[in-house]
């Protein structure tokens, strides 16, 4: 069973596994830093990373199998929407209606609308 729920700033070190999984499994110039970088920064930068989005993730049997954030500009307004599924999971899950709750439940904690956008 596939359970849906926000990230809190409070469980930041949950946004750091998810970004470096996804750094670490990406081309360099992929995302806005580096693996390197990353992997530097120090707690309280991780905890803004997390308040400044909406993170949502989607988790199996205790383990995270999919996220999907929620980036907001300086006056709080929508910019874009990141999904990370299909990592540390099986196909199974990757076919099971997992993105689409993820995007869904970021849609509906925000007021946007569901039709969301890939980036």
């Amino acid at each position: 069973m596939i359970t849906i729920r926000t990230v809190s700033v409070e469980h930041w070190h949950i946004g750091r596994e998810i970004r470096l999984a996804a750094l670490a499994g990406s081309p360099p110039g992929t995302f806005g830093s580096t693996l390197e970088e990353a992997v530097a920064w120090p707690d309280q930068r991780w905890r803004q990373w997390v308040s400044d989005r909406v993170l949502v993730v989607a988790e199996r049997a205790g383990s995270v199998v999919g996220s999907a954030a929620l980036v907001r500009d300086a006056d709080d307004r929508p910019m874009r929407t990141d999904y990370e599924t299909g990592w540390n999971t099986s196909c199974r899950t990757r076919a099971g209606g997992t993105a689409t709750a993820l995007r869904l439940d970021v849609a509906r904690n925000n007021n946007t609308s569901s039709t969301l956008s890939h980036t």
